[in-house]
């Protein structure tokens, strides 16, 4: 098989499906078993449901269990961001200081500790406000009035229409 998606294991996949159907047609089919039978064989598709003990309806795993773990993804993405941001303020900040001959002048009147510790108390507490905002904001997101621009509404992401009963979450704009 020559391809040029050499780390696209689908198309292998499916190369290997297609043969592997095509070889237990020919052989179910020589050694006498009628074509209905192998085409019913073919378009088995078993429903597969997951249960757990710990299921909060009835043993089925739903949405609501798996949720915990959205959450904790979501939660360590934005921490991991707002981590980085502020390493990253601290350090330009640093740089700005060391390039302007001002860490000098601060170092003549403080030690170099209280300073570092001074600057990432500093992002620290930034860092916090901009998340104590954004977890503020993040209720009144989800409760946000349907959009009365017709250009932000015509075209849905998602597969619920407009009704008085559901809104669609996300929207892309045209």
């Amino acid at each position: 098989m020559w391809t040029s998606r050499t780390n696209d294991d689908n198309v292998a996949g499916f190369i290997r499906d297609a043969l592997s159907d095509t070889y237990r047609e020919q052989t179910l089919g020589a050694a006498g078993v009628p074509a209905a039978v192998i085409a019913d064989v073919e378009d088995f598709r078993p429903e597969v449901k997951a249960f757990s003990p710990n299921a909060a309806g009835g043993g089925e795993v739903s949405l609501r269990d798996r949720l915990p773990s959205f959450i904790g993804l979501g939660a360590g993405f934005v921490l991991w961001s707002l981590i980085l941001t502020g390493a990253s303020i601290l350090l330009n900040s640093v740089m700005e200081e060391k390039s302007n001959r001002i860490l000098e002048i601060l170092l003549s009147s403080a030690s170099a500790t209280e300073i570092l510790t001074g600057k990432v108390l500093g992002v620290a507490l930034l860092t916090l406000t901009v998340l104590r905002s954004g977890a503020a904001s993040a209720p009144s997101a989800c409760s946000a009035p349907r959009p009365t621009w017709p250009w932000m509404w015509a075209r849905p992401c998602c597969a619920t229409a407009w009704s008085s009963t559901s809104s669609p979450t996300w929207w892309a704009a045209i």
